[in-house]
């Protein structure tokens, strides 16, 4: 960029700085002067003066140097070369003085250019966002909670507060990781929802800004339910089933009848208080529940042909 008005600065720096070094040399022969008895009160204080006021315009341009973020080696360079132009009895330096207008601008770090609103020979001012770089690592997720909702993700532990993303257009791709940073205070009265906000991680670049998503927050099992891949249920609309497999080592697997309680894009929750079943004695449905979490191994892949299967071994004794 090229910037005429730092340009003029560091003119207005040049030649400030000269007049404060005349200045003080002219200080120093007034004060020769008056301490060899000569009355010279009103040209003592004229030079005092003279020097607090070029003190004060050469400190002003540096300040708004400053201000406009000019490193100091820049102000430095400024103050060196005012040196030589006074070494070399006002002679200037003209390539030099032609950089001076010239800004490098640089971007505080890496990323995407996502946007740029200049062009070649363009002329812009301050308020103008030349160019708009960002990280696509991560994205900021604005999704919109029911307020009848907020309850059950208000009560979730910080390391509970974490969300799978979904991309609408994508409904079979993985989803991807992010955490719930910020749950928002107020309420829409026209949708009635709640804004919570997070990030998710976008490595792969595969959400753009401003995206539609959909956001799956996996709230935890009740002290009373375990929960189980969608994979390894099996219903036919007279009883949900799962089989499990005592011993990992041994191809035997006894079905186990289960009750859902609740249902996500992945997973089951199973109420681990086994209603009563009808064709069993009250005794015998007291039993214990038959899926330990961290101990019974459930079957997540095949369970449809284990149900085929164990039905046709049914079908065939019942025959004979």
């Amino acid at each position: 960029m090229w910037n005429p008005d730092l340009a003029n600065k560091m003119h207005d720096l040049v030649d400030a700085l000269p007049q404060l070094r005349f200045d003080r040399q002219l200080l120093k022969r007034v004060e020769r002067a008056y301490c060899q008895g000569a009355h010279m009160d009103v040209q003592l204080e004229q030079a005092k003066r003279n020097v607090e006021s070029s003190v004060n315009r050469a400190s002003a341009i540096e300040a708004t140097l400053r201000a406009w973020r000019v490193p100091e080696p820049e102000i430095k360079g400024v103050e060196e070369e005012a040196e030589r132009i006074a070494a070399r009895q006002g002679k200037r330096d003209i390539e030099k003085e032609r950089s001076w207008p010239r800004v490098e601008m640089r971007a505080p770090g890496d990323g995407v250019l996502v946007e740029k609103t200049v062009h070649l020979h363009n002329f812009v001012d301050t308020s103008t966002d030349l160019f708009k770089i960002a990280n696509l690592d991560k994205l900021f997720v604005y999704a919109y909670a029911y307020e009848e909702d907020l309850p059950v993700v208000q009560a979730l532990k910080p390391e509970q507060r974490r969300w799978q993303i979904f991309v609408q257009n994508e409904p079979n791709a993985k989803p991807l990781p992010g955490t719930i940073d910020v749950i928002g205070y107020s309420i829409d009265p026209s949708q009635h929802t709640a804004v919570i906000m997070g990030q998710v991680d976008n490595r792969g670049e595969r959400l753009k800004a401003g995206q539609s998503v959909l956001a799956d927050v996996a709230l935890p099992p009740e002290p009373n339910q375990v929960v189980i891949p969608m994979t390894a249920l099996v219903e036919d609309g007279r009883e949900s089933v799962v089989f499990v497999q005592p011993d990992p080592a041994k191809p035997y697997y006894r079905q186990e009848r289960v009750t859902v309680v609740r249902r996500e894009r992945d997973v089951v929750f199973l109420s681990t208080v086994s209603k009563p079943d009808p064709s069993q004695k009250a005794a015998a449905s007291q039993k214990e529940f038959p899926l330990q979490p961290g101990k019974t191994w459930v079957v997540i892949s095949g369970s449809v042909e284990l149900k085929a299967a164990l039905e046709d071994l049914l079908s065939r004794a019942k025959q004979k």
